[in-house]
């Protein structure tokens, strides 16, 4: 289970013609990855491709062309321009237990470890270009692409991403997650210790005590105060951030605005979420939460979540204060998760979860307080952290419909506590396929925006 880590992105690309046979994808990439010869086709019949050769074919991606030109529609898959880092790849990903549950993708090397009674075996060694049969690529503006024949996680078994580039899976064949895949907040730091400030792959920092502010395209506020410290602000993405609780006169940081990531929240390119923000004027105040981490999933043919699938790209809940008079952290938003393929189907029980994490709370008094919940696997908003007597609590975290709150207010009276921490915002779930299955009772959250993926 990642309770310390950040978020990742996974994209996989199989054949979505509908005109190929499983001979040719074992050929496909570049361009041309998956095209069907169509040099007989007499034309297109609404979804259909009429052939002289035989019966009519099926287009999954709908049929296009006339005449002699008529073909299956192709896969344009978002964020890549073709589908070339397909060429060359011959190796699949199937998650197996080899001594542990938790397997790793480094998005900032490519690299691919399992878990063993031992230690952590590489499956794939860091490095760009084809290892192992799999490709890795960095692309600019934070993303990578991890190019491989097919994805399988198994229930019970995990992969948790971390890095700071959103990750992009590129697979030829199916994706099929039964398992866990985690790209929520937190990431690995030099010693390759897990730290919950971090932000998921993609996504933004939580603010720091050594004047380091919240990352992320909504950041969470921060301030500076030495006495009646306010609390900071929650991360913002698909929504809004919760602001921070004030102390005395001083006011919280912000909430991140959802607002400034409107041309993120379309996921092209994809990004991950904001961190929360915090008092920086002492070394007592609560840090903020890493926010939750950016996945991608293509694939040309189809893109499973089965009943005990869970994709997680929540956001950290923040810090709270550990000496007196101090506020809280804000928590970190949500991620994104966007799903595209000829085909989806989101299982009864599956869940798709990139909510905020919950506000830290003020101290007082020097009773210290855990911190805020991460972001739920559910459509329920993660608690703030209970302030103690004479300081505020922290705002719960953004899920579902559920907007951030904001952290709790030093009490009246109070003269040595904190303000807490506000709530993380949601983030953005996009589902790219002509006619998904989404259980009503699979939990999506927040609600999903749903459209047909592009097409050539």
């Amino acid at each position: 289970m990642r309770w310390g880590r950040f978020g990742l992105v996974l994209v996989a690309v199989a054949s979505a013609s509908g005109c190929s046979s499983p001979a040719d994808r074992a050929d496909a990439g570049g361009e041309d990855g998956g095209r069907s010869d169509a040099a007989c086709a007499l034309g297109c019949a609404g979804d259909d491709l009429m052939t002289c050769a035989g019966p009519v074919v099926p287009c999954p991606l709908g049929c296009t062309g006339t005449g002699a030109s008529a073909r299956c529609g192709e896969l344009d898959p978002a964020n890549l321009d073709d589908l070339a880092d397909l060429d060359g790849v011959d190796a699949g990903l199937t998650v197996d237990d080899r001594g542990g549950d938790t397997w790793r993708i480094l998005t900032d090397t490519g690299e691919i470890t399992a878990p063993t009674g031992a230690g952590r075996e590489v499956v794939r060694a860091a490095g760009t270009g084809l290892i192992a049969g799999i490709r890795f690529r960095v692309i600019d503006g934070g993303r990578a692409v991890l190019a491989l024949d097919h994805l399988t996680i198994p229930a019970g078994l995990e992969i948790e991403a971390y890095g700071q580039r959103a990750l992009i899976v590129l697979a030829r064949g199916p994706i099929t997650v039964a398992g866990t895949l985690d790209v929520s907040g937190g990431g690995l730091d030099g010693a390759g210790q897990i730290d919950l400030r971090l932000g998921g792959p993609g996504g933004g920092a939580g603010a720091r005590h050594d004047d380091l502010p919240a990352g992320g395209c909504a950041p969470g506020g921060s301030v500076d105060y030495l006495l009646d410290e306010p609390g900071g602000g929650g991360g913002g993405f698909g929504g809004d951030g919760g602001a921070g609780g004030a102390a005395d006169s001083n006011a919280g940081g912000g909430g991140g605005a959802a607002m400034a990531c409107a041309a993120s929240a379309s996921l092209d390119p994809v990004v991950g979420g904001s961190g929360g923000g915090a008092n920086l004027g002492t070394s007592f105040a609560g840090e903020g939460g890493g926010g939750g981490g950016a996945l991608q999933l293509t694939s040309l043919e189809r893109i499973e979540l089965t009943a005990t699938g869970v994709v997680d790209a929540g956001g950290r809940g923040g810090f709270s204060s550990t000496g007196s008079d101090s506020g809280g952290g804000g928590g970190g938003s949500g991620g994104a998760v966007l799903i595209e393929a000829a085909a989806v189907e989101i299982a009864s029980g599956a869940v798709i979860a990139a909510n905020g994490g919950g506000g830290g709370a003020g101290e007082a008094d020097g009773s210290t307080a855990a911190a805020g919940q991460p972001g739920l696997r559910a459509a329920v908003a993660a608690a703030g952290a209970a302030g103690p007597g004479g300081s505020g609590s922290g705002g719960a975290g953004a899920a579902g419909l559920t907007l951030a709150q904001p952290g709790g207010a030093q009490p009246a009276g109070s003269f040595f506590g904190g303000g807490g921490g506000g709530g993380g915002g949601v983030g953005v779930v996009r589902v790219y396929a002509r006619a998904p299955t989404i259980s009503p009772t699979a939990v999506v959250s927040p609600v999903p925006t749903v459209r047909a993926p592009s097409t050539r």
